[in-house]
């Protein structure tokens, strides 16, 4: 079966077109030429520049939110093989406020270079029909989901496995898509279990639950010193 079309094959690294597509000319972007920027280059690079931002602990503040909400359009583009996502003109003039040596963007481009030394083309039927639209879409989708939650630190995981699965269509490594979409199953449970969890489990379930989500934000504070060394 064919391959998920749309994807780049550019010789530039991953984490340049990511520094290039979130800084724009300047040092300033919008929603909108992000956007622009990254879908000229591939579905994959767009799901990666939508997910990225949440799945790093410096994202400014209101941004988790809107990018969030551009995952769950470009599922739903993805789904239905639509070519171009649509913006409300509010959302795609928004203003992205990152300069290219701000600690948010230099946060991502190491993040993207760290994973870009695991990538590699390997097990793509997992990205091409059926496999592709029956699971791993449905993935993102849920990954989405939980990228709305709004308490810090909730949404990094289920935005690292949406981003996961991006960079798995960029290289055509299935073993990282399906990697990411478990994450972001995982991750969403996570995220929703302060909600849901005082329904079905015990007092003792739900604080063991709350130990697991202590621990994550532990360990996504100790991210900080490393963006900037």
């Amino acid at each position: 079966m064919g391959k998920v079309p749309g994807e780049t094959n550019s010789e530039q690294q991953l984490s340049e077109l990511i520094a290039d597509a979130f800084t724009g000319k300047g040092g300033r972007q919008t929603v909108g030429g992000l956007l622009d920027e990254a879908g000229r280059k591939g579905r994959g690079l767009l799901l990666v520049v939508v997910s990225l931002p949440v799945a790093v602990p410096v994202t400014p503040p209101g941004l988790p939110t809107i990018f969030a909400l551009l995952v769950l359009g470009l599922t739903l583009q993805i789904a239905l093989k639509k070519e171009k996502l649509w913006l409300p003109k509010w959302l795609g003039n928004r203003e992205i406020k990152a300069k290219p040596d701000s600690k948010f963007v230099r946060f991502m481009v190491r993040l993207v270079k760290f994973f870009e030394r695991f990538t590699k083309v390997r097990h793509s039927h997992f990205l091409r029909f059926p496999l592709f639209y029956t699971f791993v879409v449905p993935c993102i989708f849920i990954g989405a989901i939980g990228m709305l939650n709004l308490i810090p630190g909730l949404s990094v995981l289920p935005a690292l496995g949406v981003f996961l699965i991006g960079m798995g269509m960029i290289e055509e490594d299935g073993s990282f898509a399906m990697t990411g979409a478990i994450i972001a199953i995982i991750g969403t449970l996570i995220s929703v279990a302060p909600f849901v969890a005082p329904l079905f489990l015990s007092d003792s379930q739900v604080q063991a639950l709350e130990g697991l989500r202590e621990q994550v934000k532990v360990w996504l504070e100790s991210l900080n010193p490393w963006v900037t060394h």
